[in-house]
């Protein structure tokens, strides 16, 4: 008994700490609310015009015609630089590497800013991959 209400406490202050951040207050370490986002240099066009030029789709994947989106999580720090990359959802194993590998080569992006201050934030990016067109002609 002692250890399901040690377990029930556990769970209501992570429940809510959860909330705090979903309501725009900040932990110590990531801001949830920012004056200006995040953002890839040149913006989200640019930001999917690049994953398309950089992602190698797996082979295992176009054998077994595999796609799907990969929805990945990632932290933008204060210099642009991109670190803690986690899958949050993903159809396959090898695109989720092929998503974590082209998220890691990324240029620096442009950090978050509050109070005139570059700041740490957390993004979330869906990465396509579809497979690709046949050019054969059907009769």
């Amino acid at each position: 008994m002692k250890r399901f209400f040690i377990l029930l406490s556990a769970l209501a202050l992570s429940v809510g700490a959860f909330a705090q951040l979903q309501q725009g207050v900040y932990d110590e370490s990531v801001f949830v609310e920012y004056e200006e986002n995040a953002s890839f240099p040149g913006g989200d066009k640019a930001c999917i015009a690049w994953l398309k030029e950089h992602i190698k789709y797996p082979k295992d994947c176009l054998k077994n015609k595999i796609e799907g989106r990969v929805k990945v999580s990632f932290i933008v720090e204060k210099d642009g630089s991109i670190d803690s990359i986690k899958v949050r959802e993903s159809p396959h194993p090898s695109l989720s590497e092929e998503a974590i590998r082209v998220v890691k080569e990324m240029p620096k992006w442009k950090p978050a800013r509050y109070m005139n201050k570059c700041k740490r934030s957390l993004w979330f990016l869906p990465v396509t991959f579809n497979l690709p067109q046949s050019t054969e002609k059907k009769e």
